[in-house]
Parts: C-alpha cells; structure tokens; sequence
C-alpha cells in the first residue's frame, strides 16, 4: 500500500474493489494528527482522486504541489491516485483558518472541480473570481484544478451568513453546485426560480457555473 500503517489518531483510508467484491488494494492516507477523506471520483483513464481535511501541517503534500505546507488550524487537501493505488500528486488546500473540502468531480479533460467550506480571509480567491473576498464569518468555495495539480481558479461563493457548498456535478460544459445557505444576498441571479431567502433556518441552493 501507499501507506501501509495509520500513522495518526484518525487517517483517511481509500480502498478498491473488482466488480466481483473482491479487494483489489487498499491504503491509509493521512498525517500524524487527524484526517479525513470526504469525496472520491474517477477520471476518464480511472486515476482516483480524493478531497478532505487535515489537521496536520505537513505529510500530505508531494514536492512542487499547489500548496506544499497547510496554512490553517484545519486545512483541505487534494489528492490524485493512479487505479493501482499509487500516488501521482497531493496538495494542501486553505488559507490562514480552518478550511474543509467536501466535493469533488471531473470533467473530459480530467480537470478536477473541489469544493467545501472556509472561514479563511485569504489564500482561498485567485485573480478574477467570481467572488474575490469572503462574504462571512463561513462561505463556501469552489475551485479548479488542472489533471497535473495546478491551480487553474478558485473563489468564494457566499453572502453575509453561513454558506456551504457541498456537492459539485460536471455536465455538457457547465459545472453544477448545490448546498446550504443562511445568507439573505449575493446567492441567487436575477432570474432565479426561488430569487429571495424564505427566512427558514437554512435553505438550500443550485448554481451553475462556466468550466
């Protein structure tokens, strides 16, 4: 395995089987405090690719990623497999606070969609997103990677409340996102079906969004 011993109190772990049930390979991923993988997908030529959190600093990254040090008291993480459960890249994800990925997804050219939720005032939007700075307290984020590891765009996507984006879904050139909302502004388009929050506890949210 890639890594064949937990190394912290709570690792990750990914794990593949044939289609007849039978383990194929299966390998701890984490750090020497807490981790946690929260999504997995596929590529089109069956690389593996995983998004959570950590708690820890360094460990998960390989040399020349995106972002090799974690920033954060908690910090997301990307990391790409090949089907034989070897690693082909890894990189931290966050900025300054604690920052969480919960989805992942791909599109035909293997470029990687993550997304989840931040309380960090930088290191999260690149040039030119569609939303440069941090809404509240907690907004959700979404970003882009190349098939390599590199950054292609990132952004915040909130208002002024707590805002996650939870799921991601790549389809016919748009890239789908839903979640929860608390923010009474800056989630819904002029045209929206439901354009205005309904004051409930939370509400949810669909938003597409160009590749």
């Amino acid at each position: 395995a890639f890594q064949a011993s937990r190394p912290g109190n709570q690792d990750g772990f990914i794990v593949k089987f044939n289609t007849a049930g039978n383990l194929s390979w299966a390998t701890y991923f984490g750090t020497s405090t807490n981790d946690w993988i929260n999504a997995i997908t596929t590529d089109t030529t069956g690389n593996i690719i995983v998004v959570g959190q950590s708690q820890g600093t360094t460990g998960l990254s390989t040399t020349g990623a995106y972002k090799e040090i974690g920033l954060g008291l908690t910090d997301g993480f990307i990391a790409k497999f090949d089907s034989a459960g070897a690693r082909l890249w890894s990189s931290y994800f966050g900025g300054p606070d604690n920052d969480r990925l919960f989805a992942v997804c791909t599109d035909s050219t293997n470029a990687i969609y993550i997304s989840g939720i931040t309380n960090s005032t930088s290191d999260i939007s690149t040039s030119g997103a569609h939303q440069s700075i941090i809404g509240s307290a907690t907004d959700g984020l979404i970003a882009k990677f190349d098939q390599g590891g590199g950054l292609l765009w990132s952004t915040y996507f909130g208002g002024t409340d707590n805002d996650l984006v939870q799921y991601l879904l790549f389809s016919k050139g748009k890239l789908y996102a839903t979640g929860s909302t608390l923010s009474p502004n800056n989630i819904t388009t002029p045209d929206a079906i439901v354009p205005v929050y309904n004051n409930s506890f939370s509400e949810g949210f669909l938003a597409t969004f160009s590749a």
